[in-house]
């Protein structure tokens, strides 16, 4: 960056409160010393206003003397909206790293929060903001100054997005399993000013859970169908086989397909055969009177259709996965 005689730097250091340049000033903001924490640049719409800030963590812990760290960078935030007035204020994130923390997902993105951080210092503000996400692997200093002009010293670094450009597609593609990102977002309330993550997730987590038990109800209703149908095939299929065992196939043949499409209707609608009666029950002779009792076939139709039941419940109830319309994350 070329400076002019009467151009003056700036510099910025960690929480301390950051800096505002007004549209014609000839001053340089610049921060190094990074070790993890986070440039935040900021322009309006037309240039009129710059500033930058060198941010510790999105977590509010004390630090030195100051009652938390980040007190400092709300303040900075609040002065940034005051003088914009409602201009469009475009903010750019990056936490340099070196290339040796370049193996995960996460480190090639600012620091996982800031995006939704700053949506949660903005949430009231009147005009617009958008955050563009940056990987700045390799950088050491970072300088603005009037015009939008952005400028990074480094090791060959060549200013890009990064590539995913909100925190919940970081943490979707950080290796995190569910309940990990659950965890992380209940760890960072800044994070989740609004809660909705933790509301995602956990519809997430509730849909799993049903998908497993889904799963295991669906295995015992398949095994049930299968073994039933094997078993009179073989009886069908005997020399000395009756046309009792042809209709008794038939039927189970049936109910196997009606199991494994989950067809309760066609299930029930077995039930009003005229044929159902006999084929299902057996009469067991007592001293003075017969009496009516299930047999294999029907013990099993009645599992069937207890299963196929309970399992068409669950997935009507079960909590659906996907962000509902009109979440913002």
């Amino acid at each position: 960056m070329s400076l002019s005689e009467d151009a003056v730097i700036k510099q910025v250091y960690m929480d301390d409160g950051g800096a505002l340049c007004l549209k014609g000033s000839n001053d340089i903001l610049t921060t190094t010393d990074f070790g993890g924490c986070t440039a935040i640049m900021a322009f309006t719409d037309k240039g009129d206003i710059y500033g930058l800030y060198h941010l510790r963590s999105i977590d509010d812990k004390p630090y030195d003397d100051k009652s938390h760290s980040n007190q400092a960078f709300a303040q900075w935030i609040q002065n940034l909206q005051t003088v914009a007035q409602g201009a469009h204020i475009s903010f750019t994130i990056g936490t340099p790293r070196p290339k040796s923390q370049a193996k995960s997902v996460v480190e090639q993105h600012p620091d996982l929060g800031m995006q939704r951080y700053i949506e949660k210092l903005c949430q009231d503000y009147s005009g617009k903001i958008t955050t563009t996400l940056t990987n700045m692997l390799n950088v050491t200093t970072v300088s603005l100054s009037s015009g939008k002009n952005i400028n990074v010293s480094g090791n060959h670094w060549v200013f890009h997005k990064a590539k995913y450009q909100t925190d919940k597609d970081i943490l979707d593609n950080s290796g995190l399993n569910i309940q990990q990102r659950l965890k992380f977002v209940q760890d960072h309330p800044n994070m989740d000013y609004d809660m909705q993550l933790q509301k995602h997730y956990q519809r997430q987590i509730e849909s799993q859970k049903a998908d497993m038990k889904l799963a295991k109800l669906k295995t015992k209703l398949f095994l049930t169908a299968d073994s039933l149908l094997e078993k009179y095939t073989e009886i069908y299929h005997e020399e000395h086989s009756s046309e009792s065992d042809k209709s008794s196939l038939v039927f189970v043949n049936e109910l196997h397909k009606a199991a494994v499409k989950l067809d309760l209707q066609a299930i029930k609608a077995l039930s009003q055969r005229q044929d159902f009666t006999k084929i299902t029950q057996s009469n067991s002779t007592f001293s003075f009177f017969q009496q009516a009792t299930k047999n294999e076939i029907g013990l099993c139709y009645d599992e069937i259709l207890i299963q196929v039941e309970e399992i068409n419940q669950l997935k009507q109830t079960a909590l659906p996965d996907k962000v509902p319309l009109g979440m913002k994350l």
